[in-house]
């Protein structure tokens, strides 16, 4: 007698199913890593031109300008969205190799901000809406460092950071959880 053999089309369709779910399973853990890994590169980005904006400085005995955008009351700003390429005036390639942008971040609503007076006197580099897949709880937290708005701001004649009046309600919203920045002393409550 002759057998066949081989696989039913119940158990090829149990084991492609098996796999479909373990894949989605994989997906989502690396989605959360590659999130996280994309939120530590930014920042770690934004540290190396904060370097560089220093010895810029050192060397010039101010800060660089935007190289485009316009102003902001009395502040020149450039956005890496507004001026495509190079945002701040003759950092790149001497100073640093690169600028940020915001293609660089897993959160489609990342816009990389210069901002500084005129005289270049002082400069803040914001990442706004730049972290991806984080909370109120697991973002920028207004105690931290690269803090967007930093607590020092709420004790100001103003309480205002990036025009926003600086209250609990704002530290747990995502345009501050999400946003990060790296400036120099006069430039951190702009």
């Amino acid at each position: 007698m002759f057998k066949q053999s081989g696989f039913t089309l119940i158990e090829v369709l149990v084991t492609i199913s098996i796999i479909g779910i373990l894949s989605s399973i994989v997906y989502a853990s690396f989605s959360g890593a590659r999130d996280s890994s994309r939120n530590k590169a930014m920042t770690v980005e934004l540290k190396e031109v904060q370097l560089a904006l220093e010895t810029y400085r050192a060397q010039n005995d101010a800060f660089p300008l935007p190289t485009c955008g316009g102003t902001d009351g009395t502040d020149l700003v450039a956005t890496d969205s507004s001026c495509p390429g190079e945002y701040i005036d003759g950092l790149v390639p001497v100073f640093t190799a690169a600028l940020p942008m915001s293609d660089d971040s897993g959160n489609t609503l990342c816009d990389i901000e210069y901002r500084t007076d005129a005289i270049g006197s002082w400069y803040k580099l914001t990442a706004i809406n730049c972290l991806a897949g984080v909370d109120a709880t697991t973002g920028i937290g207004s105690q931290e460092p690269l803090a967007r708005c930093p607590q020092s701001c709420e004790s100001s004649p103003v309480p205002l950071c990036a025009g926003v009046t600086y209250n609990p309600a704002y530290v747990a919203s995502a345009p501050h959880y999400e946003s990060f920045a790296v400036y120099s002393l006069g430039g951190q409550c702009k």
